[in-house]
């Protein structure tokens, strides 16, 4: 999965610090976990729909449309966060 440019680059950073202090190991051993960096992207890429989903929401629109709206977000989580890796 793709790193935005800052992330990166906070990442470089981290990891050109010298890792004598507690705090400095703690936070690239942070950045550099790729388990904890796939959940990220994960969750930016799936539960940035959200405050979407919730603007569509608020403008009051037919039941049918919101319930279609709500129903779309649940498959694509359905599809993408529940797919075997």
């Amino acid at each position: 999965k793709q790193w935005s440019t800052t992330t990166i680059t906070l990442r470089e950073y981290l990891n050109s610090l010298d890792g004598d202090l507690a705090g400095t190991r703690r936070a690239q051993e942070v950045i550099n976990n790729d388990s904890l960096r796939e959940e990220v992207a994960l969750i930016q890429e799936n539960f940035l729909q959200i405050p979407l989903v919730i603007t569509a929401l608020e403008k009051r629109l037919p039941l049918l449309t919101s319930l279609t709206i709500v129903e779309n977000l649940s498959q694509v989580w359905k599809e993408e966060l529940f797919r075997p890796s």
